[in-house]
Formats: C-alpha cells, structure tokens, sequence
C-alpha cells in the first residue's frame, strides 16, 4: 500500500547542477515540479503526411510548489531567490552550566531549563558534573546518544529552553549542560549577477524521491487571506533524477521547530515616501507580494548537452496587491496624484512599505522592506449591498537611498 510521503527540500549547490544534500525538509501544499512536455525532436517528413524521426531535445524540467510559510525556513528560500544574504551572529556560548539536572536515587530521567534562551539549535550538550558529553540534541529537538546520535532521549524546546530526557541518565547524580543561546540575523537582499544562482531541490512523491538539480527559481509569491500565510514558488532546473523515498521519520526528523504563521501573524505598515511608516493593518483585509526573476533556462542550453548549463536572470519584478477597507477617497487620491481627478503633471504619490511577520514568539521576525513604491491600480466595483474593498496593486522601485529595491530582514534559531 502506498503511504503519502510529499515534503521538499532544498540546499544551495557549489557547483551548477552538482546534487547536495538538504539542510532542512518541509511538507507541502502541493508538488507540480516535472519533467518538461515534449522533450522530443519529431522531425517533419517530406515523403508523407506522418512523422516517424525522433530524437532527444532540449530538456528543463520546472513547475510549482506551495506551502505554508514558516520563520525558520522563509529567509533561505527567499535567499535562493534574490541570491545574496549576510548573517550576523548574534548568539553566545555558555560552557558547563551547572544543576541542569539532579537525579534521585532510583531516576534515570529529568527535566530542566537553562539560565539562557532560545536556545542555538544544535549546540546542546548534557554531561555529569565534571565528565565528559553524554547526550546531544540533532537541531531539530531531539536529544540522543552522543555516541551514535541515533537513540531517542528526549526533547528540547528551543524557543522556551525546556530540555526532557526520559532515559540514560543515571541515578542519584547532577548533570550539567553546555550550549549557545541567541540568534542569527539573516538579511537578504538582490544579486544582480546576469546568472541565478542554483540549488538542488528534492522533492517526496510517496514511491519516490524526485530530485531536481541547477534548479533556479522564477517567482516567489507571499499569499495572506485570514488563513495560514503560503508561499507559492515557481521553478527551472537542469536535470531530475530518482531516489528512495525517505520515511516519515527521517523527514520529521528534519523539519524545524518553529510554527507556521498565520495571517495574524501578519502587519503592514506604509506611508508616504520619506515619512514614518504608520501601522495599516486593521484596513487591510488581504495581501500577495509576488518577486519575479524572469528567469530563462532555455537560454542556458548550449552545443554539446540537451541540458541547461547554466540559468539566466531577466528583469526582476516586484508586486504588491492589498485588499483594503473602502473608508475614505486617500488611496484613490494617491493613484490619482491628484485631489479630484488624475494629475496632468504628477505620476502619483510614491509610497513606502514595510510588512513584518511576527511568529508571536519574540523571535522569528520576518520584515520586507520596501521603501519606494508606486500605485499601479485602484479599483473601486461596489456590487448590490456588499461593502466595497478597494483592490490596490502597487509596484516595488529601487530607492537610491536605500541602495535597493526590496530587503528582507530575519531573526532565526537556525543559520542553513
């Protein structure tokens, strides 16, 4: 019988179509990633009606993936979009932290919490009072044997600093603990090289693995609407290969801690160009922010290989369209550039936005920074007694001042 097993994962290559091996796995909305249609030369016959030549084409695989975004993994697949990230390391180590644990006669179990937290995914080490590392987490909140890092132990809680061990310990004894506490700041902005960068992209489809490398990725979409916030992503690659499907527990395994978000998560603030953002959000009903790299694989497929060499970049877009609360003419006005009518002289009033995703956990912030944009539509379409939702769409500008055109800035536990 055939179990459903569809999750995705993806990992940055050093070489163009070079397969690695994931940091991380997610499980999916949907998996449309493919080998491409009619990758086939069917020669047409000059002796009859029919064809009866082939031979291999050019062959790009693509095609789409949605989820439900996360804070953990968010920045990563947006820095395999946009092709340039910076960390700063914002964690500290401590070392031998005494009484984490103190066992009583007859427990081999226990529970504790750190002085210090979030705790840094895994960096935790437990040990006895002046011996040597007994147990480990595997950075995705498991505690284990250290020696074979295979046998279940316990728990961690990265966000809280909660550590269970239910087994192993021995009686009557204090265990101390060593470990990082903080987190990472990643901010990801765009490279503007003429070739995308490429990654390796697997893929579970329950008999399965479908891998996929020199995959490069088109467009990222941002979907809110009082619902979970999904990610849609749209993808070219070189080549696709099968593997073994793995289990589900090998994927648990690795899929970070931290929780989806929602669309409470979610807050937009905007303001006119060079002023001070304002929080929107009680008038804003629904958003999408789409990136877009234009991406061309077919133009990477040279002589010698049916198979793209390398993926180029177009023109990268970004687009904003907001559902807002119909309670006054200001947006209108701003489309406009104009207080009653559309400006003969003014293209309209540019704006500036930022849009935080909040995990509700101190940490995990996501924020989009876009500070100069345009108003490229406003429609205004009452229908019988329904209340009226302006639809707004807006495009992102690079800001000299800025020095870009969109930023994303994250603080995460983990640094893929």
């Amino acid at each position: 019988m055939t179990e459903i097993r569809r999750y995705v994962g993806p990992k940055e290559e050093t070489t163009f179509g070079t397969k690695v091996a994931p940091p991380f796995y997610a499980e999916a909305n949907s998996i449309s990633i493919d080998p491409p249609d009619s990758p086939n030369l069917i020669r047409e016959s000059s002796i009859a009606r029919t064809k009866r030549t082939v031979a291999p084409g050019m062959y790009v695989p693509g095609g789409s993936i949605e989820m439900v975004a996360d804070p953990a993994t968010l920045y990563y697949w947006l820095y395999l979009l946009m092709g340039t990230i910076a960390e700063t390391d914002n964690t500290t180590p401590v070392t031998a932290e005494s009484d984490l644990i103190t066992t009583a006669e007859g427990e081999t179990s226990g529970s504790g919490t750190p002085d210090n937290f979030p705790i840094v995914p895994g960096t935790v080490t437990i040990e006895p009072h002046e011996g040597s590392d007994l147990i480990e987490d595997d950075g995705f909140g498991n505690m284990v044997d250290v020696a074979t890092s295979a046998v279940d132990m316990g728990t961690v809680n990265y966000l809280t600093g909660l550590i269970t061990v239910t087994s192993g310990l021995t009686e009557s004894t204090v265990y101390d603990v060593n470990y990082s506490h903080g987190d990472y700041e990643q901010v990801v902005t765009l490279q503007n090289d003429i070739e995308l960068e490429s990654f390796t992209l697997k893929t579970g489809k329950d008999e399965f693995m479908h891998t996929f490398t020199g995959c490069a990725m088109n467009s990222l979409t941002l979907s809110v609407e009082k619902e979970w916030v999904t990610v849609s992503m749209e993808f070219v690659a070189s080549k696709d290969e099968k593997e073994t499907i793995m289990t589900q527990a090998a994927v648990v395994a690795l899929i970070p801690q931290e929780y989806p978000l929602a669309f409470h998560h979610v807050t937009v603030q905007a303001v006119d160009y060079g002023g001070s953002l304002v929080d929107i959000s009680s008038d804003v009903e629904k958003l999408t922010l789409t990136f877009t790299n234009n991406a061309d694989a077919e133009g990477g497929v040279t002589l010698g290989s049916r198979f793209p060499r390398r993926i180029f970049a177009g023109g990268f877009d970004c687009n904003i369209e907001m559902g807002i609360v119909f309670n006054s003419t200001a947006e209108l006005e701003d489309f406009w550039g104009g207080a009653t009518g559309p400006s003969t002289t003014d293209i309209g009033t540019l704006k500036a936005l930022s849009i935080l995703l909040n995990s509700g956990h101190g940490l995990g912030d996501v924020v989009f920074d876009l500070p100069r944009c345009i108003v490229q539509k406003n429609a205004l379409q009452p229908s019988g007694r329904d209340r009226v939702i302006q639809e707004i769409s807006m495009e992102a500008l690079y800001d000299d001042t800025a020095a870009y055109q969109c930023q994303v800035t994250s603080n995460v536990l983990y640094s893929w």
